[in-house]
């Protein structure tokens, strides 16, 4: 019991100085765990968890009724590792709040990652904005497959309307790991912007999110392809700057 205190102490001190940069995965859960587990060595449960999920993000990916399941792993700890992440999802969508979407595209983005990450099935999620593309407020849709989920144009339409939205984001995960879009990907892209327009609504962005990274339809439009393959109207600079390029043309 001695050395298991002395240890926790250390492990605590350790953080305290120098912070988690110097920590393996295990040793972040095991730091975690033994403010769950006052009295056991956690550092076998921390390996075993690391193990059984395969990284970090795993576990705290993992779904509550998993962790509950695990052995050795009680509620109270399952529901701590759980508290984490949520206390992660609330962080990073009070960041946005007072963002330009424009400028912070990649914050609404991890935003996202970490609330649609460890999905398995696909969800949508609709960002409303204001005339100066900050967030008037975030909807999720319902849950789809693992590789697609039922969209509805004139419903989203309907409801930025009601918001007083000026332009909308949509957003959506891939379960399988690759953001790349997919055909239906493009054409619900197309379908919405269609029902956004007769509103005079923007659709400033489609992103689609994996648990490593992103693809925005916007910034693809931008960089990748030429004015007339673009899925999303280009936004009133980018406009301009098209207008420019094809005048010194």
């Amino acid at each position: 019991m001695n050395e298991d205190n002395g240890h926790r102490a250390r492990l605590r001190e350790k953080y305290r100085i120098g912070g988690p940069d110097g920590f393996l995965d295990y040793e972040i859960l095991e730091l975690l765990l033994t403010y769950a587990v006052p009295r056991k060595d956690v550092r076998p449960l921390a390996k075993k968890l690391i193990e059984e999920y395969h990284s970090l993000a795993g576990v705290v990916d993992a779904e509550l009724c998993q962790l509950e399941e695990t052995s050795g792993l009680g509620k109270n700890s399952a529901i701590l590792i759980k508290l984490i992440r949520d206390l992660s999802v609330r962080y990073l969508r009070q960041t946005i709040d007072n963002e330009d979407f424009i400028l912070h595209a990649e914050n609404f983005a991890s935003y996202a990652r970490l609330r649609l990450g460890g999905r398995t099935s696909e969800v949508m999620m609709v960002f409303y904005l204001n005339a100066k593309n900050m967030l008037l407020d975030v909807s999720t849709l319902g849950e789809g497959t693992t590789d697609a989920v039922s969209v509805y144009p004139d419903a989203i339409a309907k409801k930025a309307l009601l918001k007083g939205a000026r332009s909308v984001v949509l957003c959506h995960n891939h379960p399988g790991g690759i953001s790349h879009p997919s055909q239906e990907d493009r054409r619900v892209t197309m379908e919405v912007k269609k029902a956004l327009r007769i509103l005079n609504i923007r659709l400033l962005d489609h992103l689609i999110v994996s648990k490593y990274d992103y693809f925005s339809f916007r910034d693809a439009d931008r960089c990748g392809g030429s004015v007339c393959d673009r899925v999303l109207d280009p936004y009133p600079a980018e406009a301009c700057e098209d207008d420019a390029e094809e005048k010194e043309l």
